[in-house]
This record gives structure tokens, C-alpha cells and sequence, in this order.
């Protein structure tokens, strides 16, 4: 049985339109799969680049922890001057604190950040330094600028231009028409308003 449908793709083959069409679909197939595969993992070294950093990727997680880490050292000083610290301030950082290292999207860590950039600005402002152990004042000083720091990286880094123009090729035809049947999707940007 097998032996006969063998002949008779032979001769299928032989003819000369049956084998022109066989060949031009196994073409666009393998451009369609070549294309989303190609999208998949420039997909996924772009996220890696958002996690871990690239050479061409700034690691933006790695920023957002180093913020969290100084957000966590203003909280534990502003503890110990409560008559100083601004209390609604104080537990405005605190809650965007815990957004910021609970959320799970990059439009969730942006909105955390911004939250916890602002609430954390207040908090430092009501902090005296002149009125501080000397430790803590040499961590209120270089809190803020360290904050900034971070926030100039992350404005520097190159994901969203990576990430603009990734959704710019997904939406590219002919990958528009397949892209999304294989689960490749667009990618949020990091975009904070400081």
C-alpha cells in the first residue's frame, strides 16, 4: 500500500506544475516559519536584555532592584526619625515598594516606579540630615542621587528603541498573518514619566 502511494507521488512530481506549486508552498513555509522563529527569539533576547542585560541592553531589572534596594534603606532610616519622617510619605514608598517588586509586567514595574520614585522624593525631602545620626546622614545623602542615577541607566538603555522596533516588524507583512497563530506578540515598552 505504501509502495503505491509512493508511485503515485513519483509521478505527481514528474509533472511539471504539481512539482513548480509543491516547491513554491514548501518556500513560503519555510519563510512563514523561518520569520516567526526569527521574531521568537529576537523576542526573547530582547526580554533577556530587559532582565539581565545585553551589550546593546542596559539591564532595566537591574536598575529597578538597585532602586527597590535604596527605597528599602530611605524606609529603614525614615524608622528611625518617625517624629521627622512624612508618615503618609513614609507608607506611600512602602506600598510602592511592594508593587514594584511584585509586579510581573513591564507596564506594572514602570507605574510601581513612578510611584515609588515620587513617594520616596517626599519622604527624603522630610528628612533633616542635620538632625541624623552620621550614618544615616551619609545614606540620606547619597540615597537620592543614587535613585537619579539609576533613572538616568534606564533612560539611556536601548530596549525601548529594541522593543519599537520589534513591534514595528511584527506588524510587517507577511509576519502580521502568522506571528500571532504561533504566540509571538508585541512587547510592552518601559516608559516613567520622571
Amino acid at each position: 500500500m505504501i509502495k503505491g502511494a509512493g508511485v503515485v507521488t513519483m509521478k505527481l512530481l514528474k509533472k511539471t506544475p504539481v512539482a513548480v506549486i509543491i516547491m513554491l508552498a514548501a518556500v513560503l513555509l519555510s519563510f512563514f516559519f523561518g520569520s516567526v522563529y526569527s521574531l521568537s527569539r529576537e523576542r526573547g533576547a530582547i526580554m533577556d536584555g530587559f532582565e539581565s542585560g545585553t551589550d546593546e541592553i542596559v539591564s532595566i531589572q537591574y536598575e529597578l532592584d538597585y532602586i527597590a534596594q535604596n527605597a528599602r534603606n530611605l524606609v529603614s532610616i525614615a524608622g528611625n526619625y518617625p517624629d521627622m519622617a512624612d508618615s503618609d510619605a513614609l507608607d506611600s514608598t512602602k506600598t510602592a515598594l511592594n508593587e514594584l517588586t511584585s509586579a510581573k509586567s513591564v507596564s506594572a514595574k514602570a507605574a510601581a516606579l513612578d510611584k515609588l520614585v515620587s513617594a520616596a522624593e517626599v519622604l527624603l525631602a522630610s528628612l533633616n540630615p542635620a538632625d541624623m545620626k552620621p550614618v544615616d546622614r551619609d545614606y540620606h545623602s547619597t540615597i537620592g542621587s543614587d535613585i537619579k542615577a539609576s533613572l538616568s541607566r534606564i533612560s539611556s538603555s536601548s530596549y525601548n528603541d529594541a522593543v519599537a522596533e520589534f513591534n514595528e516588524r511584527l506588524e510587517s507583512f507577511p509576519v502580521n498573518l502568522t506571528a500571532g497563530l504561533f504566540g509571538v506578540t508585541a512587547l510592552e515598552p518601559f516608559e516613567i514619566t520622571e
